[in-house]
C-alpha cells in the first residue's frame, strides 16, 4: 500500500542552504579528483538521510550521480542509485524506490559489481517484506545469500539471516515455520557477536525469546530475554529493559512461578512509571492482578485493579483535559469582570459533569472490585476440590467475566457520548446565544467607540471559544453533514496549525452512513490522531474512505511517524481495546500494519449489508 509523505519546510530556505552547500563543496574540490568529489557528495547524502533531512540528501545524491555518470563510473553510479532507492523507501515513495533499485540492479549486473548486487537484493528483500509479499522477499534474500558465498561481509550476511527469520516467524506468513526462523536468528546471532553489534544482538535475543514463548518453551524464552536484558542495561535502553522485564515476568507466569514473576513485573512497573509509559504501565499492573489472583492475595489484587481502572480512565481523558486547561490559562488574565462571571458558570457546569463522571466511574470500580473479591473467594473453595470439571468451570467464569467487562466499557462509552452531546448543545444554544445577544446590545447602544472596542473584541473571542468547545465535545458537522464532512473539517483544523500535513479522500460515499457507525468511526479517528500527535513524531497523516459495491465500508488511516512493532503491543492495550469495543456492535474489524521507523497504518472494515439484515 502506497503511503504519502508531505514535508513541512520552507522551500526557499532549504533551496538556499542546499545551493550554498553545493557551492562550498565544489569550491573545496575544484582542483582535485572528481571521483573523490562524487564520494564526498554520496557520503553527505547518507548523513543527511540518517538525520531525516531528505531534501538535502536527495540534492547531494543527484550531484554525486551526475559526477559519476560524467566519469562513466558504472559501479559508483549503481551505488548512488541504490542510495536513492533507500532514500525514497524511507520517504514511503514506493514507486520511486523500486525504480531506483531496479536501475541499480541493471547497472551492477552489467559491470559485475557483486557487492553492489548483494546490497540491491537485501534492500529489495526488505522492501517486499514491508509490503508483505513474502514469496518475492524470500527470493531476493536467497539471491543475496548466494552472492555472499564469494563475499566476506558479515553485516550483510547477518541482515539476510535476520530478514529470512522475520518472514518465517511473521504471523501473516501462510507457511509460518518457527523452527526455521529460530535457526536463521541463531545464525544472525553468531555473526552479530563477532561484529560486537550490541543493538542488533538485543533485538535478536528478543526475537528468539518470542519464538520460544510461542512454542511454549518458557524456560528457553526466559533465558533469551535475560540475555537481551543484559545488553539493554549496558546501552541504557530503559524502554527495552522495561519491556524485557514484562516478557520475563510473562514467561515465569506461564511456568506457574508466580512469586518470581511478580518480582519482574514490579521492576518493569517501576521503570514504566519513571519514564511515564502509561500504556505499558497498564499492561504490567493488569498482569500483576492475575498473579495476585493465583497467589490468593485478594486484597492486593483488588487494590491494584482499582488503580488499573482509575489510570485507564485517566489516560483516556488526559489529552482532552490538558487542552481545556491550556485554553483556560490562555485567556484567564484577559477577561473582564463580566467574562469571569460567565467563566464561573462554565466551570460549575464542568465540575458537575466531572462529579457525575466520577460517581459513574467510582461505581463501576466498586462493582469490578466486588466481582473480583467474590471471584477470589469462590476460587479458594474451588481449589480444595479442584479436578478436571473444576478447571473447565473456571475457564467459563473467566470468559463470562471478560464479556461483562467489555459490555460495561461499551455502556460507559455510550453514556459519555450522550453526556457530551447534551453539554455541547447547552454550550452552543444557551451560552453562545447569550453572548451573541450581549454583543448586539453593545453594537446598538455604544456611545463611546473607544470604550466598547475592547469589550466587542473579547466577546467575539468568547463566542468563537464557545463554538470550539461545543465542536470538540460533539461536532455539529458530524451531526448535520455526516462523517465525511466531519473528518474533512477535523483534518483542515490540524492542517491550519502548520505542524502536520494532512490528506483526505473518499470514494462512493454520497449517502450518509448509519448514525452509530459514523459516531464510532469519528471517535476512533480522533483517538488515532491523538496518538499520532503525542507518540509518533509524524509530520504527515492521511485518511481514505471507500464503500464498495458489496457493501464493505473501508477506512484507512496512515501516518509517517516512527512506527512500532504491533506484536509488542499489550493484548489488553486500552487504546486498541476502546477502538475494538466501538466496532464490536457493527462486527467491525481493525487491522494494524506498522514497522518500526516506517510509520503505521490502521485499517477498519465494516459490512454495511450485515447491519441492514
Amino acid at each position: 500500500m502506497k503511503r504519502l509523505l508531505f514535508l513541512i519546510c520552507s522551500i526557499s530556505n532549504f533551496s538556499h542552504a542546499q545551493d550554498t552547500l553545493i557551492y562550498r563543496i565544489k569550491e573545496a574540490y575544484s582542483n582535485e579528483n572528481q571521483k573523490e568529489l562524487g564520494e564526498v557528495y554520496r557520503k553527505k547524502g547518507i548523513k543527511y538521510k540518517n538525520k531525516g533531512q531528505y531534501s538535502n540528501a536527495e540534492k547531494c545524491y543527484y550531484e554525486s550521480l551526475r559526477i559519476y555518470t560524467a566519469l562513466n563510473d558504472s559501479s559508483n553510479v549503481g551505488n548512488v542509485l541504490n542510495n536513492l532507492g533507500l532514500l525514497f523507501f524511507t520517504k514511503y515513495d514506493n514507486n520511486a524506490a523500486l525504480e531506483y533499485y531496479y536501475r541499480s540492479v541493471k547497472i551492477n549486473e552489467e559491470c559485475k559489481n557483486s557487492i553492489g548486487l548483494t546490497k540491491n537484493y537485501l534492500n529489495l528483500g526488505n522492501f517486499f517484506f514491508s509490503q508483505k509479499d513474502f514469496s518475492l522477499a524470500l527470493d531476493y534474500y536467497y539471491q543475496c545469500r548466494e552472492e555472499l558465498v564469494d563475499i566476506n561481509n558479515g553485516y550483510l550476511l547477518a541482515s539476510t539471516h535476520l530478514g529470512i527469520g522475520n518472514i518465517f516467524s511473521h504471523r501473516d506468513y501462510d507457511q509460518k515455520q518457527l523452527v526455521k526462523a529460530q535457526s536463521e536468528y541463531l545464525s544472525a546471532l553468531h555473526i552479530y557477536k563477532q561484529l560486537e553489534d550490541s543493538l542488533s544482538l538485543s533485538k535478536v535475543y528478543n526475537n528468539l525469546g518470542t519464538i520460544s514463548f510461542d512454542q511454549k518453551k518458557y524456560v528457553d524464552a526466559f533465558n533469551y530475554f535475560n540475555q537481551g536484558l543484559f545488553i539493554k542495561e549496558q546501552i541504557n535502553d530503559q524502554k527495552g529493559v522495561m519491556v524485557t522485564y514484562l516478557n520475563m515476568g510473562s514467561a515465569l507466569e506461564k511456568q506457574k512461578d508466580f512469586s518470581q514473576s511478580l518480582k519482574f513485573y514490579k521492576r518493569g512497573k517501576g521503570i514504566a512509571k519513571e519514564i511515564s509509559d502509561a500504556e505499558d504501565y497498564l499492561h504490567i499492573i493488569y498482569n500483576m492482578v492475575n498473579v495476585y489472583m493465583e497467589l490468593g492475595k485478594a486484597d492486593s489484587a483488588a487494590t491494584l485493579f482499582a488503580e488499573y481502572n482509575e489510570l485507564r480512565d485517566s489516560v483516556f481523558n488526559e489529552e482532552k483535559s490538558r487542552q481545556l486547561t491550556e485554553l483556560q490559562t490562555q485567556y484567564e488574565t484577559e477577561k473582564t469582570t463580566k467574562e469571569l462571571e460567565l467563566q464561573k458558570i462554565a466551570t460549575q457546569e464542568k465540575t458537575s459533569l466531572n462529579r457525575i463522571l466520577f460517581i459513574v466511574l467510582f461505581s463501576l470500580g466498586l462493582l469490578s472490585v466486588a466481582v473480583i473479591v467474590l471471584f477470589l473467594q469462590r476460587q479458594k473453595v474451588i481449589k480444595k476440590l479442584r479436578n478436571k470439571e473444576d478447571e473447565l468451570h473456571k475457564q467459563e467464569v473467566t470468559r463470562l467475566q471478560k464479556e461483562q467487562d467489555i459490555q460495561s466499557l461499551h455502556a460507559m462509552m455510550e453514556g459519555q457520548q450522550q453526556e457530551r452531546q447534551r453539554i455541547a448543545e447547552d454550550l452552543h444554544d444557551r451560552l453562545g446565544a447569550k453572548l451573541s445577544a450581549i454583543k448586539l446590545f453593545h453594537e446598538s447602544s455604544r456611545a463611546d467607540i473607544n470604550k466598547f472596542d475592547k469589550v466587542d473584541e473579547m466577546l467575539n473571542e468568547t463566542i468563537i471559544e464557545t463554538r470550539e468547545i461545543a465542536h470538540n465535545l460533539a461536532p455539529s458537522v458530524l451531526t448535520k453533514y455526516g462523517l465525511v464532512q466531519a473528518l474533512q473539517d477535523l483534518l483542515e483544523t490540524l492542517q491550519s496549525t502548520n505542524k502536520i500535513q494532512t490528506q483526505f479522500s473518499s470514494t462512493n460515499l454520497n449517502k450518509r452512513l448509519p448514525e452509530g457507525v459514523e459516531t464510532a468511526l469519528y471517535y476512533i479517528v480522533q483517538e488515532l490522531v491523538t496518538n499520532t500527535l503525542r507518540h509518533s513524531g509524524a509530520d504527515s497523516l492521511s485518511i481514505s474512505m471507500s464503500c464498495h459495491d458489496d457493501g464493505l465500508l473501508n477506512l484507512c488511516y496512515e501516518d509517517n511517524g516512527k512506527g512500532f512493532d504491533p506484536s509488542s503491543l499489550p493484548k489488553d492495550s486500552m487504546g486498541l481495546r476502546n477502538m475494538r469495543t466501538r466496532l464490536a456492535p457493527f462486527a467491525g474489524i481493525l487491522s494494524i500494519d506498522a514497522v518500526p521507523n516506517h510509520g503505521a497504518t490502521f485499517i477498519i472494515d465494516i459490512s454495511l449489508l450485515e447491519l441492514s439484515v
